[in-house]
């Protein structure tokens, strides 16, 4: 129970009190009124949460102060949408929260009250949950599920990250360093991992339903129970599995064989027990452990195989013939930070990637992530050439082509090259078409002083590959900036034009003139370059 100057706090007013710190105001008004108010939103159901909310200010103060909370649909200047604000007009009222926190309810400086604080428990759970239901999010988008509370207040943030350690919860704490006006967000709190994420859940939890709904979705979307294998259990079958792989066994053939999960073999099994793995060889049990097990599995784990056997569990290297083989990233992972200049770093892991690889490379495929792309295009996100003969690299796109247009219904392609690296020669010899985006032609056209001030800061080129015939093209690809469509000597750079497709279904034709491209930054650079003529 929580006591205050001898008067009982309920634990809901904890709960509007905390929302109040959240999305609330409490003072006087311009027009001089003596006000108690909550935002409480404009999103779907967000009516009923207000109704919640008008409901029991109405039960814990309405009848003590003697008012009646209000419920005002609040205009604001579109595009911003109404929200939904319960009022108290309560001197009393006002003056007895004012009291309780000690002053401090303002945006910038509120502050948990300190007899919540001391009170701790079920009253700070209440408070923090008020908190969250204003200022707080929900994120569920695999593979990310994260709750995360945001404010301008960095120290208010820092006792409520304290708070919730009090509880078991772990909370990531960032700081925005950049300029924003004044009342934007400056920091947030961010609770991610699985076992904090329940314990928020059980101990604080959301009274907005749309929001508790969404962490219990989030949750609902864990796919197991228990996500690591008991340490004991790993101990007792790791020696079995290296003897299976010792005799050339598949881990998918030892998974099948104990019973286990596929990737519990190489994920849970082999590197938690690397732990405990000792000093002696797990798999004759009398030789020093000398080399690690990642060079068997993918590895990143500590020593416990001698030399003679990871001769014996190393796997021989699989030759790479003309025929493509379709991979998962993580296999292709180690090649691209051999040989590519990004590595795998940025290759989106999204659903749905895949990799192609021959004995010329590899290519990585994924889903495009600029969004006004259509979905259902591929991008074509690495192409790593590492083959020196000559028209390696379109005799493998001939042969990528054919691949997908047997195993997809894709209907188009798009890459980018940065020119800083590369011209582009490998997409024009392979077919790709270029298909330039508004902000790079707006920023290669500084030079001229052309340059629209707006237009972002964008490097690489944008190819586009024509697979099969496609509505969406024209729409996705043709250029309608307002300043570069309005002007008759830029209209050729905007123009999107579709291929023409023969009889054997190949396109011919098409783009937009790249050559032409060039030759026009070339004049600008040349018009440009100061005179070397001196004078006198």
């Amino acid at each position: 129970m929580l006591l205050w100057k001898g008067r009982v706090i309920e634990r809901e007013a904890c709960w509007l009190l905390g929302l109040a710190a959240a999305d609330g105001y409490v003072g006087r008004t311009t027009g001089n009124e003596t006000k108690l108010s909550f935002n409480c939103g404009n999103a779907e159901g967000d009516e009923s949460f207000a109704r919640f909310v008008v409901s029991l200010v109405d039960r814990l103060w309405g009848a003590r102060f003697g008012f009646k909370c209000q419920l005002k649909l609040v205009d604001r200047d579109p595009p911003r949408r109404p929200y939904w604000e319960p009022r108290c007009y309560s001197a009393s009222l006002v003056r007895e929260v004012l009291g309780f926190c000690e002053g401090k309810t303002g945006t910038y400086d509120w502050s948990i009250p300190p007899a919540v604080l001391k009170a701790g428990g079920a009253d700070l759970a209440a408070w923090i949950s008020g908190f969250a239901d204003g200022d707080g999010s929900v994120r569920f988008a695999l593979p990310s599920r994260s709750v995360s509370i945001a404010s301008v207040n960095l120290s208010g943030l820092a006792q409520i990250r304290e708070a919730l350690g009090g509880f078991g919860i772990k909370a990531g704490s960032y700081e925005y360093d950049r300029e924003v006006k004044e009342w934007a967000v400056q920091g947030s709190l961010v609770i991610s991992d699985r076992a904090s994420l329940t314990v928020f859940r059980d101990k604080i939890g959301f009274r907005c339903q749309r929001k508790q709904a969404k962490l219990e979705a989030a949750l609902a979307s864990y796919t197991r129970e228990a996500p690591n294998l008991l340490r004991d259990q790993v101990e007792v079958a790791l020696p079995q599995v290296l003897e299976r792989r010792a005799r050339g066994e598949s881990f998918e053939s030892i998974a099948t064989a104990m019973g286990l999960a596929g990737t519990e073999i190489p994920k849970g099994m082999i590197k938690r027990a690397s732990k405990k793995a000792g000093e002696k060889c797990l798999v004759c049990a009398s030789a020093p452990a000398t080399h690690s097990i990642p060079r068997v599995v993918r590895g990143r784990a500590p020593l416990y195989v001698c030399e003679a056997c990871l001769v014996k569990l190393e796997p021989a290297p699989e030759p790479w013939t003309d025929e493509l083989v379709k991979l998962r990233l993580v296999d292709v992972a180690e090649f691209l930070d051999a040989h590519h200049y990004l590595g795998r770093r940025g290759a989106s892991m999204k659903s749905g990637a895949f990799a192609l690889r021959d004995r010329h490379g590899a290519l990585v495929f994924s889903r495009p992530m600029t969004a006004a792309l259509p979905r259902d295009w591929l991008e074509l996100s690495r192409w790593c050439l590492v083959s020196k003969e000559p028209n390696a690299g379109s005799s493998q796109w001939a042969r990528v082509r054919e691949w997908l247009l047997a195993n997809t219904e894709v209907k188009t392609l798009v890459s980018y090259s940065d020119p800083s690296e590369h011209d582009g020669a490998l997409y024009r010899a392979s077919g790709w078409l270029w298909a330039p985006s508004s902000q790079y032609v707006l920023k290669n056209l500084r030079m001229t002083g052309d340059r629209h001030p707006e237009a972002p800061y964008v490097d690489k080129n944008r190819w586009v590959f024509a697979l099969r015939p496609d509505e969406a093209r024209q729409g996705a690809l043709t250029i309608k900036h307002p300043w570069l469509w309005s002007r008759e000597d830029r209209r050729w750079l905007c123009d999107w034009i579709e291929p023409r497709w023969n009889r054997r279904g190949r396109p011919a034709g098409g783009g937009k003139d790249f050559g032409r491209w060039r030759a026009l930054l070339a004049e600008r650079a040349l018009a440009l370059e100061p005179s070397s003529a001196s004078g006198g």
